[in-house]
């Protein structure tokens, strides 16, 4: 298998090609589905890859991606954990090859390729759902928990995931690291993360004509219609 990845004017398209060098049509139409969606193009990428990983599984055990039940999900999750994942050791003696948070997101993009291939050509889902409560949210209503809606949903699947801790740099850590940049592209960058709050492709993919000139009347500038996950926001 191999996932080329195409790049035209209308962006980037990753190609999933068999031994053959065949396009592999169920995930041809599925990435066609998700840029005519105008998901951005990290997006489309992160996908192909999680979809390259699921059929090199399909085609070591001679599965066909139509006739996948939950049971060979199961396996496929347990192909992920392994460092070798052709090593028929149980998962239970060996050390993860991918964190659980990658894991997580793997399993979601083949449940959502599914769910495409379920409306399209009426394939059953594998990855089968539960239903759970919504955790608590300070930044949401008082009574949010009694909302009748207050349910969401996640797979039977989904690998537990440890919450690491995360530091916020003082103003003077983020003058040091600005100060320490000798490129002037890359340090404009560093700039534009540090006082704005955009995400880092947001800030890559920035157009000038989406930079205000400066009003020194105003406290603050706004950067209009920054493409975003294949969306625009104001930031």
């Amino acid at each position: 298998m191999e996932l080329h990845i195409l790049e035209g004017e209308n962006g980037k398209f990753p190609l999933l090609l068999d031994d053959e060098m065949k396009i592999v049509k169920p995930v041809y139409e599925y990435m066609k589905k998700l840029k005519s969606d105008n998901k951005a193009d990290n997006t489309l990428i992160a996908n192909g890859r999680d979809l390259k990983i699921y059929w090199d599984f399909l085609i070591h055990n001679y599965y066909v991606y139509d006739e996948i039940t939950p049971r060979h999900i199961q396996q496929f999750r347990e192909f992920l954990f392994k460092e070798n994942p052709y090593d028929s050791t149980p998962v239970l003696y060996q050390e993860s090859k991918r964190t659980p948070t990658t894991i997580n997101r793997i399993l979601s993009t083949i449940y959502n390729f599914y769910v495409y291939l379920g409306e399209v050509h009426e394939v059953g889902n594998p990855i089968l759902m539960k239903e759970i409560n919504r955790g608590f949210n300070v930044f949401k209503g008082f009574l949010e928990h009694a909302r009748a809606a207050n349910t969401t949903v996640h797979s039977i699947f989904k690998v537990k995931e440890v919450k690491s801790d995360f530091n916020i740099l003082t103003l003077e850590q983020i003058k040091q690291i600005r100060n320490a940049i000798d490129n002037k592209r890359d340090r404009l960058i560093w700039i534009l993360l540090a006082s704005t709050g955009a995400r880092i492709q947001e800030i890559l993919g920035l157009q000038i004509k989406n930079v205000p000139y400066i009003d020194h009347s105003e406290e603050m500038s706004i950067l209009k219609n920054v493409k975003s996950k294949g969306k625009k926001r104001v930031v």
